[in-house]
């Protein structure tokens, strides 16, 4: 009766410590995918900066003069910008911690607010971000764009 105990209490910690290093690899694995995720858009971006393009003569060229941006983490806000920099101001930002975000006097929301017309959306956030754009165009009605398509122009 002890040894089949023993046995039982020994695969318990064996399962136990084999979940947790798959779970300690897999998101291993996440970061790593994250990292490579991040490296390849500044890549991009630099790439379009260095051939004196940028992602403001694109919107220009389609007469864009309203622009919101999806996402205030770091390429959201090196977004904003380059816009500013191009003359093009952003209307608002579309961010889940909107309560927590002021940024230059443009007004944040949250997806679920209601938003004011434009004329694109811009989602700056790399993962999950084709499912992201098509959850934004559900919403409003618009022309929405993932930051990596527009430097990919």
């Amino acid at each position: 009766m002890q040894k089949s105990i023993l046995v039982a209490m020994a695969a318990v910690v064996c399962t136990g410590y084999l979940c947790g290093k798959y779970a300690g690899e897999k998101k291993e694995r996440q970061k790593r995918f994250k990292i490579q995720t991040y490296a390849s858009v500044y890549k991009m971006w630099l790439g379009k900066f260095q051939r004196g393009e940028s992602i403001a003569d694109f919107l220009l060229g389609k007469s864009y003069e309203n622009i919101a941006v999806y996402g205030m983490g770091k390429f959201g806000v090196f977004l904003i910008n380059e816009l500013e920099n191009r003359g093009i101001k952003p209307v608002f930002i579309i961010d889940q911690r909107a309560d927590e975000i002021f940024y230059r006097g443009i007004d944040v929301f949250t997806l679920s607010d209601t938003l004011p017309d434009v004329d694109a959306i811009i989602v700056t956030t790399v993962n999950g971000q084709q499912e992201l754009k098509e959850k934004v165009a559900h919403y409003i009605k618009c022309d929405v764009y993932t930051l990596e398509e527009l430097l990919q122009e």
